[in-house]
């Protein structure tokens, strides 16, 4: 080891207790601790009946499952749809689409995968109240 305190590993990670004084805990230093990671917080799940969309594809029946989170201080969706293979694979090849949720409102997408019958996708918009 025979680094000095607060120095930094070859690789660019700080060592352990880097930055503190011996003897004292980080966070009682005097000198900021970064914030450890924070889970993604869910706030909803939604699961019904909608519409897939997307400019120049046909529209699509599908059932949908939406898992709405907080990520960073912003909300953030992302689920499966599970609808004709056929409708599906052209929205999945077009890089915007919009799921209708059976409340008629509705959310920016952009399909993930697609196996067979079942597509995964990511909101690329803003998340509002769903």
């Amino acid at each position: 080891m025979g680094r000095a305190s607060g120095t930094e590993d070859t690789d660019g990670r700080c060592e352990a207790g880097a930055g503190t004084p011996a003897g004292k805990p980080p966070g009682l230093s005097g000198h900021r601790v970064p914030r450890m990671f924070e889970p993604n917080e869910i706030l909803t799940t939604l699961t019904g009946r909608g519409l897939v969309t997307a400019e120049g594809c046909e529209t699509v029946r599908v059932r949908y499952r939406v898992v709405v989170e907080r990520r960073q201080g912003g909300l953030f969706a992302y689920g499966d749809l599970h609808g004709s293979h056929a409708g599906l694979r052209p929205i999945w090849l077009e890089p915007d689409a919009q799921l209708r949720l059976k409340t008629g409102r509705r959310l920016d997408i952009s399909l993930t995968d697609l196996v067979g019958d079942t597509a995964e996708f990511e909101s690329t918009g803003a998340v509002g109240a769903l």
